[in-house]
């Protein structure tokens, strides 16, 4: 049967004071999520790096994540002042993030901005159902937060950004997934084999490992808080972003972004902004073939020869059956994604042109 796994509580910034002193708060808030899907408890773990972690049986047919995290503006605050809590869902298999909510605490009622209304914990029950996603290139975010409480605002960002990209249907991952669904071995050993098993699978989703290599895009989100005055609480921000291509994980040079003028924290509003921006560097990963931009004597051109899961050798085909291969891939020319093919077969009156569509060749070479 299915599992939830549902880590125990993690405070931002870290505080160990906070773990305890707010120990039951969070305890209550898993469990208030957890009865969305009246989960029953299967068994918890109580040594190693997931120690308190909870493991239920739930009826949706793959196995889930559940991560929940407490706010608060700076590690060493005073007593109580909650910023905000955090309720992120993933699929556990693939890391996907299906949803995540952000409950904003009563310590800042006062203070937080009219448009940023809480969410609501049911929304997640929703979110759980969302996985079949759109074939558009999956999405990677990665915050930071300087100065003015700054981590607290980027997390608070990254978890409000991440459900207005899930919420269009995009496969989206998230550093709010936390060490839970890192796939290596050494997580499996410990957790312990014996107990969490399907937990700690290394299982992939061929499907998805190949939308991986054909179109990742990493979002890169730089927050910097500050402080007006000694009377004002609520932060302003300046806020920076970029976009970096990520297909096969291939470090490349970061593409497109800009800047957000200081304004009053409002992470709808940042959100709003990047999702708009991001939406020209997605692209259908089902396209059926890859269109020819420039061709140079026996070499032609393609874009987003990366995104769609090309490789140095691989072989294509062109409308009348020509023949290439891929030899290498180019960033001369701002295409970040461009691969260069050689043209190994052609008819001679009708040479392969600008516009023409190839296919990746599904032949094995060498033939049996």
């Amino acid at each position: 049967m299915p599992i939830l796994m549902v880590p125990p509580t993690l405070s931002v910034p870290f505080n160990a004071e906070k773990l305890v002193e707010h120990r039951a708060r969070m305890d209550e808030f898993r469990a208030e999520l957890i009865s969305l899907w009246n989960g029953t408890l299967k068994d918890e773990i109580k040594t190693g790096a997931f120690r308190r972690t909870q493991i239920f049986d739930w009826q949706l047919p793959y196995d889930g994540l559940l991560q929940t995290y407490f706010i608060y503006p700076k590690a060493a605050t005073s007593k109580g002042q909650e910023l905000a809590r955090i309720a992120s869902l993933f699929k556990r298999e693939t890391c996907q993030l299906l949803g995540s909510v952000v409950i904003w605490g009563t310590d800042y009622v006062q203070y937080i901005p009219k448009a940023e209304k809480s969410d609501s914990v049911t929304r997640l029950k929703e979110s759980a159902q969302r996985v079949r996603p759109s074939a558009r290139s999956p999405v990677r975010l990665t915050s930071e937060g300087h100065s003015y409480w700054g981590t607290s605002l980027a997390w608070i960002t990254e978890s409000i950004l991440g459900e207005q990209l899930a919420s269009k249907d995009l496969v989206v991952h998230s550093d709010l997934s936390g060490l839970a669904c890192l796939r290596a071995k050494s997580v499996s050993k410990s957790v312990g084999e014996d107990k969490v098993s399907s937990v700690a699978s290394t299982s992939k989703d061929p499907a998805f490992e190949r939308n991986l290599r054909r179109g990742h895009r990493q979002v890169r989100l730089v927050i910097e808080g500050s402080k007006a005055s000694n009377s004002q609480l609520w932060p302003s921000v300046k806020a920076r972003y970029t976009f970096i291509p990520l297909p096969l994980n291939v470090q490349l040079a970061e593409r497109r972004g800009g800047e957000l003028t200081s304004a009053e924290f409002s992470p709808r509003a940042i959100g709003q902004s990047i999702a708009q921006n991001l939406e020209s560097m997605l692209h259908d990963l089902n396209e059926p073939s890859i269109p020819i931009i420039n061709r140079d004597g026996k070499f032609v051109t393609v874009e987003r020869g990366l995104a769609f899961g090309l490789r140095i050798g691989m072989h294509l085909e062109g409308p009348q059956g020509e023949k290439l291969h891929v030899i290498r891939f180019d960033k001369s020319r701002g295409m970040v994604d461009a691969a260069i093919l050689l043209i190994r077969n052609e008819k001679n009156d009708s040479p392969l042109k600008v516009g023409d569509q190839l296919k990746i060749d599904e032949s094995t070479y060498p033939a049996q």
